[in-house]
């Protein structure tokens, strides 16, 4: 039998890399979406050579893709944001599948969990058995975000802002999770499994 995939979705700053490594504890196999995203924009992958092409003054003197530079770029233009994720979306897609399908045939993992902010945009769901939204506090999200990436607290609003409005992925949720303090158990996981 294989194992369920579960997708853990929600804001930045929301605690899903937490609620992850929770998961994980429990014979969980974690697949970081971000991670993967970092990787299809090193030089040498197609996606690499997209977004040189539509995005300029956003590489490095190694030419490595400076992502302050483009994160500059995207979060305050939401066009330029919708382009960069029309081209990395479906690279992203294809290597989680890639993952799932590796993680499977080692047989050694209850469930595979997706970690991915935006789930849902890129199609990940599809994939999924049953899906976890991580929520926070704007308040809270926005000292994470600013602890973990060393950002002021106005590129962090503007991260935050630049998301849309998670209410909207509720429907998609079979399980809610509040992050407000930081998770100690999951209680729920029997429900899930």
């Amino acid at each position: 039998m294989q194992s369920k995939v579960f997708g853990v979705m929600g804001p930045t700053g929301s605690g899903k890399s937490h609620l992850c490594n929770l998961l994980a504890k429990e014979g969980g196999f974690i697949i970081d979406a971000d991670k993967i995203g970092h990787n299809v924009l090193k030089q040498g992958h197609l996606a690499y050579n997209e977004v040189t092409q539509n995005f300029q003054n956003i590489t490095n003197e190694e030419g490595n893709i400076d992502r302050k530079k483009l994160g500059a770029i995207v979060f305050g233009d939401k066009a330029k944001l919708l382009k960069l994720n029309k081209i990395t979306h479906k690279y992203i897609f294809s290597e989680i599948e890639k993952e799932i399908q590796r993680v499977y045939k080692l047989g050694t993992y209850k469930f595979i969990i997706i970690d991915a902010a935006i789930l849902i945009e890129i199609g990940l769901h599809r994939l999924c058995d049953k899906i976890i939204l991580v929520t926070a506090d704007e308040s809270v999200r926005q000292k994470r975000i600013m602890a973990r990436d060393g950002l002021t607290k106005e590129q962090a609003l503007k991260r935050i802002r630049a998301q849309k409005d998670f209410a909207l992925y509720k429907k998609y949720a079979d399980h809610i999770v509040c992050n407000d303090d930081n998770l100690s158990s999951i209680d729920f996981l029997e429900k899930l499994v």
